[in-house]
């Protein structure tokens, strides 16, 4: 490790004393918070750079949120996490995301695959990062990310607190009312 460390800090200086900036590989610089400035040539940098960053702050975390939004909480974590999988197939995510992925402008697709990437290559670099019992969800994929995005949106901020009242009913019943054909009067309609 610490030749690889000293191999970056070689090239790094070799860069920074010869190459143009446009020849400079992207950069991450750390501020005293442990914010990422990140310094790119291309979207693609930039997003792999990105999605460095954020499993540098918060692999596991990620890897959990991800795995959890794949609807396969309950098989990686433990049965706490099956409501959350039912509501994921019960709204056809894994689906949906993959019509997602066929509509999506080339450019987002690109901006998903260079984050997919650096994140998986944090992974790759920083096995001793990931706890073992997220390891299961490497490599993580652009479907993944669609996924989680999905559950967010849908679950967070366009239903928020009505998923969660309708998860709390059980068979208790809903607000809305289905009426049969042999209930149905045909005056006129």
């Amino acid at each position: 490790m610490h030749a690889l460390l000293l191999t970056g800090v070689f090239l790094l200086f070799i860069c920074t004393s010869s190459c143009s900036q446009e020849d400079k590989p992207a950069q991450i610089a750390w501020d005293t918070w442990g914010v990422p400035h990140i310094t790119a040539n291309s979207t693609e940098e930039l997003f792999f750079a990105q999605g460095w960053a954020q499993m540098h702050n918060h692999a596991n975390l990620i890897l959990k949120l991800y795995g959890s939004s794949r609807g396969k909480g309950a098989e990686y974590w433990g049965k706490e996490k099956l409501q959350n999988d039912i509501l994921i197939h019960t709204l056809g995510f894994e689906e949906l995301a993959d019509t997602w992925e066929a509509q999506q402008d080339p450019r987002v697709k690109t901006i998903i695959g260079s984050f997919v990437k650096g994140l998986n290559a944090y992974a790759d670099a920083h096995p001793e990062a990931i706890d073992k019992e997220n390891e299961m969800v490497l490599p993580v994929t652009p479907k993944d990310v669609n996924m989680h995005s999905m559950f967010v949106v849908f679950t967070r901020f366009i239903a928020s607190r009505e998923v969660g009242l309708s998860q709390q009913w059980g068979s208790s019943g809903s607000n809305e009312y289905a009426v049969g054909p042999g209930r149905f009067a045909r005056n006129g309609l």
